[in-house]
């Protein structure tokens, strides 16, 4: 990795020109730990947008005020974002999430790596 830095709730790295995010195990996300997932991130970009790698296997729920802060502040300095997920019951929600939420950047949630990673690169003019 490029450069990489761990905060108490997930595991940053760059790799090409993609932000790797890597969520660790969350039992659950309230609007505190959101602002805080948000506001490192951003800390760590250095007020330059990327395209964005969300691994969300560590976390088992979250409120919805805090899925709704990241929907609207979660897309600040992203031009697309994959979030990749290999569970069933959390693809079905996160769809679900997507769908009511409608991010204003390209998004997309995958079970794959290599398929997230061409969508990311398909969307990287993105501006």
């Amino acid at each position: 990795m490029d450069r990489t830095h761990e905060t108490l709730y997930c595991k940053y790295g760059m790799v090409d020109g993609i932000l790797f995010c890597l969520y660790k195990p969350i039992a659950y996300i309230t609007l505190e730990i959101a602002r805080n997932i948000v506001s490192s991130r951003l800390h760590f970009q250095e007020n330059e947008a990327f395209l964005v790698f969300c691994d969300t296997r560590g976390i088992k729920d979250s409120s919805k005020p805090a899925r709704d802060y990241l929907a609207r502040e979660g897309s600040t300095l992203v031009k697309a974002l994959v979030i990749f997920d290999d569970r069933n019951l959390s693809t079905h929600m996160l769809r679900y999430y997507l769908f009511r939420n409608k991010p204003s950047v390209p998004t997309a949630i995958f079970k794959e790596k290599e398929k997230a990673l061409e969508f990311l690169k398909s969307n990287s003019g993105y501006d």
